[in-house]
């Protein structure tokens, strides 16, 4: 576990449970000894657990972040993910947001659209929302999320380099075209 993210799960069952102990977060994350604890905590320039519960429930006394579940037998926790508009040209000043479960406390580079065509169905449809994340290396199968010019396209990426059209499997042409990112979750709603 890298630092920010041993730090993510430590202040995440600090804000679930505010008076848990050092032993039982060295429990939670399968640590030998409660020094492991405060050596992450030193790391990171805590001078305590008193210091770092402080720093973390000051931090999010007014967000809904930090609810974690057990979803079976693996922790999820709750982000809050931007809702990017599908037609870039369009100038909506207002920030829209999701909430999510996801298997990282602090993800990097999720973020959702909701898809406003149906060129891509049966698989994507107008009134989809689909969860991507950027972070994700560009590696394996999946569906992606690419981007020509302002446009968003979905493609399929096959074999770790080739991209797809969705409809036709026919390669699509890398020419001015940009992988945003590996789309992770689709959510539909039906009427």
């Amino acid at each position: 576990m890298q630092l920010n993210e041993t730090l993510a799960y430590m202040a995440a069952l600090i804000r679930e449970n505010p008076s848990i102990t050092v032993r039982e977060i060295a429990n939670h994350l399968k640590f030998a000894d409660n020094k492991s604890v405060y050596y992450w905590l030193s790391k990171a320039n805590y001078q305590g657990i008193g210091d770092f519960k402080q720093a973390v429930l000051k931090e999010h006394a007014d967000r809904l972040d930090g609810l974690s579940v057990l979803q079976n037998g693996v922790t999820k926790f709750l982000v809050k993910v931007p809702v990017k508009p599908w037609n870039q040209k369009k100038t909506d000043p207002a920030q829209t947001w999701v909430y999510l479960f996801y298997e990282a406390p602090n993800p990097e580079g999720l973020f959702a659209v909701n898809v406003e065509t149906n060129e891509f169905s049966p698989w994507f449809i107008e009134g989809d929302l689909i969860v991507v994340n950027s972070a994700i290396g560009k590696v394996g199968s999946g569906w992606v999320l690419l981007k020509k010019g302002r446009a968003y396209l979905i493609g399929r990426r096959y074999a770790g380099s080739r991209l797809l059209h969705v409809n036709t499997l026919n390669p699509i042409p890398r020419t001015g075209l940009t992988e945003i990112g590996e789309i992770v979750q689709l959510w539909r709603i039906w009427s």
